[in-house]
Formats: structure tokens, C-alpha cells, sequence
């Protein structure tokens, strides 16, 4: 029992000796119990009152409702059904709610959308980047249900992947219901918000938007978010795109028009139609409105055809951002695809490069349409050359998982080889959080500002530590037993010889008891001792 209360202290010094020597050491995070706070997305324009939703704590004048984004023309009037193709992004919020969605206004006043946002738990913690769908009863609808509802929410990261392709879609049952569903999953229906008059749309249009809601600044990044094939289907006709949309930039539920300007745009993707990006960094083609704004496709071909963009990482390898603006004195233009590309004539300067929610361009030279069919650009993201080895005995560990989080919190892991080497390539500029899971060893945390390219050696309890470390309290038991046996052995050779007085002198003659020098009598039968004269 000793021994193993030892062994359990030993070990817990020496846990908290790694942690002394390895700064932020920990086991991984265990997956999110986060609630998301129930923050009311679109409608838009519907002003109920001076002091927006009232289960707001966002006050007006200082609480924003923003929405930005396309929405179709008469000839998607009357649909039963719209979608929307969404790209996962994360943006930091504030205290607030973003959100990406399709929806609109049916028949009879009512409102319906779905798609996925980023906000906040009721912790006031970042909760990112779930699923959502809503509904609104008409403003005609008695009280309560006209400030009905609350946005239905998934869990945190079921909208993701970052940077995934996801379908997100609406659709009348018939009646006065609809349902929501992502990649055809279906999510929830509404309950019946006004029978057959809530059957389609009526003389309303679908729109694909982006939000801000509930903010208390009027500054907050969001997106842009990339949306493509916004389409819609009627009672008598199959799925169909929209073959005409125009920007939208106005004001969602509870918000005042006597509110700044929109700070938010939408463009599309330079010679792609029905395919645009919506949100911060993309210039308003308009004043807000609840007009239909700037025509954004069908687009009007360039006159000039095509080029091809490269963007290289410090190892002069190509790789994909997710969006890149370009500008002339024609204005601003728009790319996520980088091969023949359709460009206007002009003298175009690269503005922005966008890589994991970070801006990575450099300043580049700028160059001419038509004259020039491709461009390269270098750009600051960077690699990180991992040396993982052990803390104790300094060899290298082989086989160690790495991974980390870029700003957008999408992931990457690297294994080291046989040499506890491995690379994270295509880094911007951040601040990291290595996490090490090593095989038979002690996971670790560590962080790393990455500015540039740059070489880091982690020392780590591997196997071999572990090993040696609960091999320890065995030995010293071993050591213990050893010098005990040895201390016993010099003792007893220490131990002083048996006196004379002790030594057998005879027998008695009566029993036979053996009798010792000094006897008088026999201790067994009490017969007197008669000593022989020497």
C-alpha cells in the first residue's frame, strides 16, 4: 500500500513538472455543450415597433438589424419552393448574431427562412456555425403570434465544414406549412401560418441574404458569404434558377430606416451569373432601399476574354483563396475562381486576397486587359517547421499528431515522420494553438506567432519519458529492498557470539532435560543438580 501511494505521488510531481515545462500542456477540449442565445433573424423592413423585437435586450437608437444581399424579379413570383446554395464562412461576432439564408415573404404576410449563422451562446460565447430556420406570422395575426418566433438552431459546427458547399431549402407542403431542409435533410416545419393564402409566395420574390442582427455597432465583419444557384420552383413547374436578380440593401425586423447606412454589399462573381458574394469588404452598389437595386445577373459579357490568376504560398506553391477583389478605375470586380477568367478591358490593381477570413495580398504590380492572359502573385501566408522531440531523452518522436486552427477555425494536422519532423504550410499570420497527441505519450498544448516562415522545436513527454517515468517508483522499490537486505545481512554478521554461559553443560539425571552451566535444578522436573568437583 506504501508503495503504490509512492508511485501515485511520484507521478503527480511529475505531472506537474511537465507542466511547468511545457506551457499550456493539456488534454484536448472535449466537444461544446454551448447553448445559442435565441436572437430573432429577418424579416425585413417590418418596423413593429420604435424598440425593435421586444425579446431584444438591444435597444434602439443604438441596435442594428443589417441585411445585404440579391433577390429576384417578378419572374420568381409565386414560387412553393426556393434554395440556395451557401459556402460555410466564420466571422467573429459581437455580442450579436450573423447569419447566411434564403427566405421571403409569402402570400399572406407571413415570413420563412432557413440557412446557417454565427453568434453568440448564452454564455456570451462564440457559437459557430450552426444550422438555423424561422418563422414569422403575419403582422395581422393576432398577438401574441404576430412577435412570434424564435429562430429554431442546430448544433454548434452542423453547418459545417468551413469552406463546404451547402444546399439550403424551403418548401410549401400544401397547406399553410412549410418545411426547411440542408442537403435534403430535413430540418423542421413551420406550424400552419395562415392555411391555403400561405401556400406560396404570391407577388414576392425569393432573396439570398446575409445579416447582421442585434448589434450594438453598426461596424461588425461579416462574411462576405458566397451564395450561388438561387432557385426557385411554382405549382406547375420544376426547379428553375433566377434568371434576373438585383441587390438588395436594406434594414431587418425592429430596425429604423433613420439608422446609418448600410455599411454591407453584394456583387457578383466577376462573368458568372447567379453566383455573388454579400456582405463587409464588397462596396454597396446602392443606397439602402427596399427597392430592387443594381441589376447583378444576368451579367453583360466583358470585352475582353479571359485571364488565369496564380496565387503562391512562401514555397512558391499555387493554392485556391476564397475570394480575390480587383480593381480599375472601372471599378471593383470580384473573383473565387482563378482559371480563364472572363475581365473587363482596364489596368487592374489586386486589392484583397482572402485566405481563412485574412487579407494575404502584398503589394503587387499592376497589370493590363487585354494584354496580359495570366498574372501570378505572391502573398503573405506562411509554413512552420515543426521538430517534435523528447523532453528527457531529446530524440525525436515519430508519428505524432499535429494540429491546429486557422483564424476562420478550420483545421489542419500534420504527423511527424520518422525523424519528428512535419510542416503546416499556408499559414497567415496569427497566433496558433499546436495541440500534440503522442502515441503512448502525454498530450500537450503550445502556441506559436506565426508572422512569417519559422522552424519550432517541441519537446514533449513520449513514450520513452512515460516509460522511464513509471519505471521509477518499480526501481526504487528495487533500490529499497536491496539496501534492506544488505543493512539485515550486516547485522546479523555484526551480532555478537553466543557467551560460554549459554553452552550446554548436561542432562538431568531424573528426565533428561538438557542443563546449562549455572543451573541449580532442572527447570522440567525440578530434580536437584548435583555438580561433579572439578
Amino acid at each position: 500500500m506504501f508503495s503504490r501511494k509512492v508511485e501515485v505521488l511520484l507521478l503527480c510531481l511529475i505531472s506537474l513538472a511537465a507542466l511547468q515545462v511545457l506551457p499550456q500542456s493539456a488534454v484536448l477540449a472535449a466537444p461544446s455543450n454551448k447553448v445559442p442565445a435565441s436572437i430573432y433573424q429577418g424579416p425585413w423592413g417590418t418596423s413593429p415597433s420604435s424598440n425593435g423585437d421586444p425579446s431584444s435586450p438591444c435597444v434602439m437608437p443604438n441596435c442594428y438589424w443589417y441585411q445585404t444581399g440579391a433577390m429576384g424579379s417578378s419572374s420568381s413570383y409565386n414560387y412553393v419552393a426556393a434554395s440556395v446554395m451557401i459556402r460555410t464562412v466564420y466571422d467573429q461576432v459581437n455580442n450579436d448574431a450573423h447569419s447566411y439564408w434564403v427566405g421571403g415573404f409569402i402570400a399572406n404576410g407571413a415570413f420563412v427562412q432557413v440557412g446557417f449563422l454565427n453568434e453568440v451562446s448564452t454564455t456570451n460565447q462564440p457559437f459557430c456555425c450552426a444550422w438555423f430556420y424561422e418563422y414569422f406570422y403575419p403582422l395581422s395575426a393576432p398577438s401574441p403570434l404576430n412577435k412570434c418566433c424564435p429562430p429554431i438552431i442546430g448544433g454548434e459546427g452542423s453547418a459545417g465544414p468551413m469552406g463546404a458547399w451547402h444546399n439550403y431549402t424551403m418548401t410549401s407542403n400544401g397547406g399553410g406549412t412549410w418545411s426547411f431542409y440542408m442537403d435534403g435533410q430535413r430540418l423542421g416545419t413551420t406550424p400552419d401560418l395562415g392555411g391555403t393564402a400561405a401556400a406560396n409566395s404570391g407577388t414576392n420574390a425569393p432573396a439570398a441574404l446575409t445579416e447582421v442582427a442585434q448589434a450594438s455597432t453598426n461596424t461588425d465583419t461579416i462574411g462576405p458569404g458566397e451564395f450561388k444557384n438561387l432557385s426557385f420552383r411554382t405549382s406547375g413547374s420544376s426547379w428553375q434558377q433566377v434568371a434576373q436578380a438585383n441587390s438588395f440593401i436594406w434594414y431587418g425586423k425592429g430596425t429604423s430606416p433613420n439608422h446609418p447606412p448600410n455599411p454591407y454589399g453584394a456583387r457578383e462573381v466577376e462573368g458568372v451569373n447567379n453566383d455573388f458574394l454579400a456582405g463587409s469588404y464588397v462596396p454597396p452598389l446602392d443606397a439602402p432601399s427596399q427597392s430592387p437595386g443594381t441589376r447583378l445577373w444576368p451579367y453583360l459579357p466583358p470585352l475582353s476574354c479571359c485571364i488565369s490568376l496564380a496565387f503562391l504560398d512562401d514555397r512558391n506553391t499555387s493554392f485556391q483563396p476564397s475570394w480575390v477583389s480587383l480593381q480599375s478605375t472601372a471599378g471593383t470586380i470580384f473573383f473565387t475562381g482563378y482559371n480563364n477568367q472572363p475581365i473587363e478591358d482596364g489596368t487592374w490593381n489586386l486589392t484583397m486576397v482572402m485566405w481563412h477570413s485574412v487579407d494575404i495580398a502584398l503589394p503587387a504590380t499592376p497589370f493590363t486587359t487585354p494584354g496580359t492572359n495570366s498574372q501570378s502573385f505572391p502573398t503573405k501566408v506562411f509554413s512552420l517547421q515543426l521538430h517534435v522531440v523528447g523532453l528527457v531523452t531529446g530524440l525525436p518522436v515519430g508519428g505524432a499528431s499535429v494540429t491546429t486552427a486557422f483564424p476562420d477555425t478550420a483545421s489542419e494536422a500534420v504527423t511527424t515522420d520518422g525523424s519528428g519532423n512535419a510542416v503546416l504550410v499556408q499559414l497567415p499570420a496569427s497566433v496558433y494553438v499546436l495541440r500534440f497527441s503522442i502515441p503512448l505519450g502525454i498530450p500537450a498544448i503550445q502556441t506559436q506567432n506565426v508572422t512569417g516562415s519559422t522552424a519550432l522545436t517541441a519537446r514533449v513527454f513520449a513514450s520513452l519519458e512515460v516509460a522511464l517515468i513509471a519505471g521509477l517508483p518499480i526501481s526504487g522499490a528495487i533500490i529499497v529492498l536491496v539496501v534492506a537486505v544488505s543493512r539485515e545481512r550486516r547485522r546479523k554478521a555484526m551480532m555478537p557470539a553466543i557467551p560460554p554461559s549459554f553452552a550446554v553443560a548436561g542432562n538431568c539425571v531424573t528426565c533428561g532435560q538438557p542443563l546449562h552451566p549455572g543451573h541449580l535444578y532442572c527447570t522440567n522436573c525440578g530434580a536437584f543438580v548435583q555438580r561433579t568437583p572439578t
